[in-house]
């Protein structure tokens, strides 16, 4: 009787759900109109979006790098949440030094001379619309904590030891830095006539480089000096590693860095490229910082909302080698083997603006015809942002 009762109501069930729908119909019925202006969101999505962040405690948004367009989505994300803290895909040290910058009246003329002084020494800050983001979150009556997760720069080795030279050390200590320093100056002069930042300490150095520093700083350092030079020297493993194996070490770290800057209540905004804010596996078959957020508000009992956000076409801002302006190169999204599910998204934007794609309603939907790919989307991402075209910040 029990096995006639299932089956029963497994029928009912079936005979009560709704057909499935072909993807690329279901993606249309979940899109709205997003604009971004001076004076923030506005739209059909711009209400969506605001009661969307509204319960969770971290809101998690995936984009496309070096973009005028994107860092004024986040900058009105900003104004809307009002997050306890800011976290972004920068290096910890090097956030420490701009920092400070980023409220002072002369905020141009100090990233211009700190360029200067340490070329590639800080990702996406050094450029215009990002560093505007970052400078307009922490003019909020009440400014957010902010935090860097990654990995050191390229150019970083010069701003970390001087860093580090600016500690209390004994005089064998500092004798020994100085003299990593003279080696850091020596990599970056072939570095500048190269191009190469494969020249630069960061990934040239070896052990042997930095062993006679570490010695040194052992015996006559502070907790914060040796901290300092081993995330350095961290990240040149990293970067040394290549393939996925670095993807993964890297993930680790942002975990790691995330879990000593957080704050432990408040609203929490994050902003990393696309692939590091996946739920679940990313592309790369890593579970990267995202899955470690929403695994985190899990165990909180809060909870995370993922964003992502890219263009559909235009031009990207490419690094082109250590004191090198970035160069300019045509793209279409749909073009990237990677991103070849983009299509139905692309192709699915409403006129007049960007387009918000609610995904929430489609991650247990009953769906047809959908790519593997876009399964890892819904999986991964509450919301998708379609911007028509993306134009490339310039440097500071």
């Amino acid at each position: 009787m029990k096995s006639l009762a299932y089956l029963l109501t497994a029928l009912a069930l079936t005979a009560a759900a709704p057909p499935p729908k072909p993807f690329a119909d279901a993606l249309k019925e979940v899109r709205y109109q997003l604009q971004v202006g001076a004076n923030g969101l506005s739209g059909t999505g711009a209400d969506l979006l605001r009661e969307a962040i509204r319960e969770p405690r971290f809101v998690f948004i995936g984009e496309d790098h070096v973009t005028r367009e994107i860092p004024l989505f986040a900058s009105a994300l900003c104004d809307i949440l009002k997050p306890s803290a800011l976290v972004l895909e920068v290096g910890p040290i090097a956030l420490g030094a701009v920092e400070p910058m980023l409220n002072a009246p002369d905020r141009d003329a100090k990233m211009a001379k700190f360029n200067a002084d340490y070329p590639s020494s800080i990702a996406f800050l050094d450029t215009r619309a990002d560093n505007d983001m970052a400078a307009h979150c922490l003019a909020a009556s009440r400014p957010p904590k902010l935090a860097g997760t990654d990995q050191e720069f390229l150019g970083s080795a010069g701003l970390v030891l001087d860093r580090i030279l600016a500690t209390r050390l004994t005089p064998a200590a500092r004798a020994a830095v100085e003299r990593l320093r003279a080696v850091e100056k020596k990599y970056a002069a072939d570095a500048t006539k190269s191009g190469n930042p494969g020249d630069l300490l960061v990934i040239r150095g070896k052990p042997a480089d930095f062993a006679e520093a570490e010695a040194a700083l052992a015996k006559g350092g502070t907790l914060a000096a040796r901290a300092m030079l081993d995330q350095l020297r961290k990240s040149g493993e990293i970067y040394r590693m290549g393939g996925n194996q670095g993807n993964v070490v890297r993930a680790s770290l942002l975990k790691h860095n995330l879990k000593a800057g957080l704050p432990a209540t408040g609203k929490v905004l994050l902003k990393f490229g696309d692939w590091h804010a996946y739920r679940g596996y990313n592309p790369l078959g890593n579970r990267d910082l995202g899955n470690y957020v929403a695994e985190l508000a899990d165990g909180e009992g809060t909870s995370s909302l993922h964003i992502m956000i890219l263009g559909a076409k235009r031009t990207h801002a490419l690094y082109a080698g250590y004191k090198r302006p970035f160069t300019h190169k045509p793209f279409t999204m749909v073009e990237d083997p990677s991103y070849g599910w983009f299509k139905t998204a692309a192709d699915s934007q409403l006129p007049g603006g960007w387009t918000l794609f609610d995904l929430r309603p489609l991650q247990h939907a009953r769906l047809t015809d959908i790519d593997p790919n876009w399964r890892k989307v819904l999986d991964g991402f509450d919301l998708l942002i379609v911007i028509p075209e993306l134009t490339p910040s310039e440097e500071m």
